[in-house]
């Protein structure tokens, strides 16, 4: 897939429906997939799962990674060609998404999300720091409405007229989210079973997103300042890039300049569970993630993500998974 835009039906063959293009194009100039290099180019969209970037194409939505590891800021202009909706997770550094009908930038940061809509021929300004890390999904506005009872508050948002973004602020990527992010990363599926897959990946993630939402709104949550914001993401980036720690929460608070108290009670309002929840929820995660490669020994996998006795991680894993890690090694 370009960066233009071709979608692929169920049949994997290209039609001439967009989603977006770049807005000093024309709809016509949109680049297009000879006919006859139609099973290769989709083939070659799907390997570029282990890579960087990939982009994932389908008829009623499209799913994109955006890996940057530049010295400077990008930026890109989109204009859509149908009402749209974007589910935008960023999953490192930071990106600014503006709307002509929206003057104001909205700021994403690491480890937040949040989803926009645009109507038929709205502008949308995308930029992001040098060093970018995110999953972007693409949909026809139907995909979701199909998944909102028809008194709900979100329905006049995703009908109106003018660009809007659905939460008034971003949410944290909880661990849940990250977890269907590395599924739909690491999946394995070809064809029909490939679109199945994602598509059912793609409604787990907004029911996560709706769930967060309608609790948040409930919970009638303090906002943090900005100041005690960075310090939970900095916590947070400690515990996701350092698995075989044993972080305490007075070595973390020091870490990063506050205390237990506060490190205890930001956290659980950002990121919606404990320190330590979340500490083994990433252990946890990353293990299946090597297990599923099918590359380590269940002792090695323990010694990386912390755990001194192999015994040990088995009993953990299996109280949070459910299963034990020898059920994935042996499939």
């Amino acid at each position: 897939m370009t960066a233009y835009g071709e979608l692929v039906t169920q049949k994997e063959n290209f039609s001439p429906v967009y989603l977006l293009i770049p807005a000093q194009q024309q709809e016509n100039s949109v680049i297009a997939v000879a006919q006859d290099n139609i099973s290769d180019a989709t083939q070659q969209v799907w390997e570029q799962l282990n890579e960087a970037e990939f982009a994932l194409v389908f008829q009623d939505f499209f799913v994109k990674r955006t890996t940057h590891q530049n010295l400077l800021n990008t930026e890109k202009t989109f204009r859509a060609v149908n009402r749209i909706a974007i589910m935008q997770f960023c999953l490192e550094g930071n990106c600014e998404c503006q709307l002509d009908f929206l003057k104001q930038k909205v700021k994403i940061l690491d480890g937040e999300h949040n989803i926009f809509c645009l109507p038929t021929d709205e502008v949308f300004h995308f930029s992001n720091s040098a060093n970018f890390n995110s999953i972007t999904i693409y949909l026809d506005h139907l995909f979701l409405l199909k998944y909102i009872p028809v008194n709900h508050f979100l329905i006049e948002k995703m009908e109106s007229a003018q660009s809007n973004s659905l939460y008034d602020r971003n949410l944290a990527i909880k661990p849940k989210m990250q977890s269907v992010l590395n599924d739909i990363i690491n999946c394995e599926f070809d064809g029909h079973l490939r679109k199945l897959y994602l598509q059912a990946k793609i409604i787990e993630l907004f029911s996560l997103q709706l769930s967060q939402y309608e609790k948040s709104e409930d919970d009638d949550k303090v906002h943090l300042k900005e100041s005690d914001r960075e310090k939970m993401l900095l916590v947070k980036n400690l515990i996701s890039n350092n698995f075989e720690e044993s972080y305490s929460l007075s070595h973390l608070a020091r870490l990063v300049g506050t205390n237990e108290q506060y490190l205890k009670k930001h956290f659980k309002i950002m990121f919606g569970q404990t320190v330590f929840g979340y500490i083994l929820s990433c252990k946890m995660e990353k293990a299946k993630q090597m297990l599923l490669t099918g590359e380590y020994k269940i002792v090695e996998i323990a010694a990386f993500v912390g755990y001194k006795h192999a015994t040990h991680f088995t009993t953990a894993f299996k109280k949070f998974f459910g299963y034990p890690p020898q059920k994935i090694k042996g499939e």
